[in-house]
């Protein structure tokens, strides 16, 4: 996975986890419970409401949710940081060439003009970033 599609992963995982957290604070509420720690009023609850059972069941999913989401998050940010510093380790005029390419979709025609080199020394360079990304 490149660079710019890792970051894309990061913000589509942090985006879900900021939902299911906010999902837990909406089930606490309508618990009438202010914190976020519910494991001790879980014992309190009675067998014959099944509504609150439910709504525990939920919590409980969402808080494994969150755990594994975050998991996840560590990964990637670990390997973003890895493709980052590798990434940084190319001249600028390369690296805006890559992100001309690869994120603003730009024609190597465009590239061509714009830096004033040929096509073929466009994908030399595209080249080179992608296969040094581990």
């Amino acid at each position: 996975m490149e660079l710019f599609e890792l970051e894309k992963e990061i913000k589509l995982k942090k985006n879900s986890k900021k939902r299911k957290e906010e999902r837990i604070l909406l089930l606490l509420n309508k618990l009438g419970l202010h914190a976020t720690d519910f494991s001790k009023e879980r014992i309190s609850c009675s067998s014959t409401d099944s509504q609150k059972i439910n709504v525990y069941a939920e919590l409980i999913k969402m808080e494994d949710d969150i755990e594994l989401i975050t998991k996840e998050l560590d990964i990637l940010l670990d390997e973003a940081k890895d493709k980052e510093k590798i990434f940084n380790e190319f001249n600028d005029r390369d690296k805006q060439i890559y992100i001309e390419k690869r994120l603003l979709g730009y024609s190597n025609n465009k590239i061509s003009y714009l830096h004033g080199i040929g096509k073929r020394r466009i994908n030399k360079i595209i080249e080179k970033i992608k296969k040094s990304s581990p």
